[in-house]
């Protein structure tokens, strides 16, 4: 039997038993989802030895190059709608992007939200071992962040400045810090960091809302059903003239804003009984 004819009965298997169960589905579409991370983690570590340009923010730009082709929506059937146009991603400005977080599928919301220039993410330090992906992350730049040890988070809240800064880049912040585990949470509250860093920078913040998709995916539940998300980029807000202790009260408008867009745009939740 050639490696065709084994491609073509796993993958008939793994269809027959998606259309039978929604539980095998929902591993077979994760395992898929997990080996595309790895896959892109490398095709991406590769592209950045070959331009001899390894751990440069500019390489952020090989991630959405390389997902265009290897399609979320035909591989996996996660559709994203952008409702807003792009101008509003801060293209010739350095700027903070703040994006609610549900799941792991919350990343490709990134890879659709593309302005030029140099980009970066404050990510969990974790990230950094999970094979190819990991390497991926450090092959353009990805800025780590060990939340649990206060002297190293204040050395990469440092960080960030500086390369807003000085790079007049623009960072990606998930401000709740973790993701909600219960499906009838909207929104947590967010944590400030995202807001202190835009302060100090003196750089304007941009919103960013994905709509709730925890019916159509859930690791809890063993759900991964086709999905569906709206994205919204909000008008930035400037910081300009902020300090410190404007901080409080920023991260409380921002997320009241992000909020009401969230109902406005997301289907009825679905409450658990």
């Amino acid at each position: 039997m050639n490696l065709l004819t084994c491609f073509v009965f796993c993958s008939a298997g793994s269809y027959a038993l998606c259309r039978l169960s929604p539980v095998a589905q929902f591993y077979i579409k994760y395992t898929m989802f997990m080996i595309w991370h790895l896959v892109l983690g490398l095709l991406v570590t590769i592209a950045s030895l070959m331009t001899f340009s390894f751990g440069d923010t500019a390489n952020m730009w090989w991630w959405n190059f390389f997902a265009y082709y290897l399609s979320t929506e035909l591989l996996f059937g996660v559709k994203i709608q952008m409702l807003n146009t792009l101008d509003r991603l801060g293209v010739n400005e350095p700027c903070v992007f703040v994006i609610n977080h549900q799941t792991s599928l919350d990343q490709l919301p990134f890879l659709k939200c593309w302005a030029p220039g140099r980009v970066s993410i404050l990510a969990k330090k974790s990230l950094k071992y999970t094979l190819t992906y990991g390497l991926g992350c450090l092959a353009t730049g990805v800025i780590f962040v060990d939340r649990k040890n206060t002297s190293q988070a204040r050395e990469t809240s440092e960080r960030c400045v500086k390369f807003l800064k000085d790079e007049r880049g623009k960072l990606w912040i998930y401000p709740e810090g973790t993701r909600s585990k219960e499906a009838d949470t909207d929104m947590l509250p967010f944590k400030k960091g995202a807001f202190h860093i835009a302060v100090q920078a003196q750089v304007p913040i941009v919103p960013i809302v994905v709509s709730r998709y925890k019916s159509m995916y859930s690791s809890k539940d063993k759900k991964f059903d086709r999905v569906d998300m709206k994205v919204d980029v909000l008008p930035s807000v400037p910081t300009k003239g902020l300090t410190a202790d404007d901080v409080p009260d920023l991260t409380e408008n921002v997320r009241d804003s992000m909020l009401k867009r969230f109902y406005e745009i997301s289907p009825p939740a679905i409450r658990q009984r």
